[in-house]
């Protein structure tokens, strides 16, 4: 299988996308809904929110650097340092704000997030084939 490697600034522009997404939510007061039990009752929804930002923040990541020419297992290290380091940031903001609070249950959750992304994406590595885009989508010249 076959998947496109967009231009550098699209993929760098995704990241702070994400990354922007996740430092906003982070610092507004949370919703009553995010306290609630989530999927099986297991964990409250937060706890999975912030294993899928964290999924998703070092996905888009891992794919920004997915040309870089470093061995796969040191940009994956890259990868879930970087994405352990925000969330450990962010945590230390909230512990500042009084509307929030810093939990190392989130730290954990985030963490666990970028795991299972960095795992995800070294399989997606084996299986496809990166190309490069002869010119960025959408553009006619």
């Amino acid at each position: 299988m076959r998947l496109p490697l967009l231009p550098k600034s699209v993929r760098y522009l995704l990241v702070a996308g994400v990354a922007i997404l996740i430092v906003v939510y982070s610092i507004v007061p949370l919703p009553g809904w995010v306290t609630q039990s989530g999927p099986l009752g297991l964990l409250p929804v937060r706890r999975y929110l912030h294993l899928i930002a964290y999924a998703g923040f070092a996905l888009v990541l891992g794919y920004a650097l997915a040309d870089n020419p470093r061995p796969d297992w040191q940009v994956l290290a890259i990868v879930f340092t970087i994405a352990v380091v925000l969330g450990l940031a962010l945590e230390g903001l909230q512990a500042t704000l009084p509307h929030r609070h810093a939990s190392m249950q989130d730290v954990l959750m985030n963490a666990a997030g970028a795991a299972l992304a960095v795992g995800i994406w070294r399989l997606v590595l084996r299986r496809v084939r990166l190309y490069r885009l002869k010119r960025a989508p959408g553009r006619t010249t």
